[in-house]
């Protein structure tokens, strides 16, 4: 693999992670804000709004690392760990949902 290649892979991963990361950490922030203040239709709204685009950007990634894990059969294992960790945010998100609307 040549450095082009290389500088490809280490922009996509750090990329991708930092999405993964920033997607939890504004659901963390929003969930926060809901326990604080309780029932305001602005958070509600603003979560619906940050879902939707969570998921839209997470799915556009998510499909980017798995055409590239097809792709660059060398760096299987590189992106299969981002891949991973893009999904980690889905039982994450499950968790704080049930949390809204349950607790």
């Amino acid at each position: 693999m040549d450095t082009s290649q290389q500088h490809t892979a280490s922009v996509l991963g750090r990329f991708s992670t930092a999405i993964a990361l920033v997607s939890f950490g504004i659901g963390t922030i929003l969930l926060g804000f809901h326990f604080l203040f309780p029932m305001n239709i602005d958070l509600y709204v603003a979560g619906t709004i940050y879902i939707l685009a969570g998921a839209f950007l997470n799915t556009i990634v998510l499909v980017h690392l798995v055409i590239q894990i097809i792709a660059k059969q060398k760096m299987q294992e590189y992106y299969a760990i981002k891949i991973l960790i893009i999904l980690s945010n889905i039982p994450v998100a499950i968790l704080y949902g049930y949390a809204v609307f349950n607790l």
